[in-house]
């Protein structure tokens, strides 16, 4: 393997990580958004719930069902967004693997 292949494979190593940690912090950020957002549902329901309690009405109304519901597809949406996370991270480092195999084949 010559010089310029190890200094190309080197250099296709480090933009591929580079693309990576740039795309881990995209999804960081869709995570950080979606349990922000369930944080804010679950929160307004557990007010209006308090208010139930107070009036002495247990019942949950629909509104606190449709909280709920948001809830959970923050739920639902923050681990596809893991697993999409865990597997780019997984394909990247098999693109880096492959790149310096390739590059000590030549």
């Amino acid at each position: 393997m010559g010089f310029l292949d190890k200094a190309k494979a080197g250099f296709n190593n480090t933009v591929n990580y580079s693309n990576q940690k740039i795309d881990e912090a995209k999804f960081n950020s869709d995570i950080y958004e979606k349990k922000s957002q369930k944080k804010k549902y679950l929160e307004e329901a557990g007010e209006k719930i308090y208010v139930l309690y107070l009036n002495g009405d247990t019942v949950i109304s629909e509104e606190i069902e449709k909280l709920f519901a948001k809830a959970k597809e923050c739920d639902e949406a923050i681990e596809r967004l893991e697993k999409e996370k865990a597997e780019m991270v997984e394909n990247a480092k098999n693109e880096r693997k492959s790149t310096t195999e390739d590059a000590k084949n030549n």
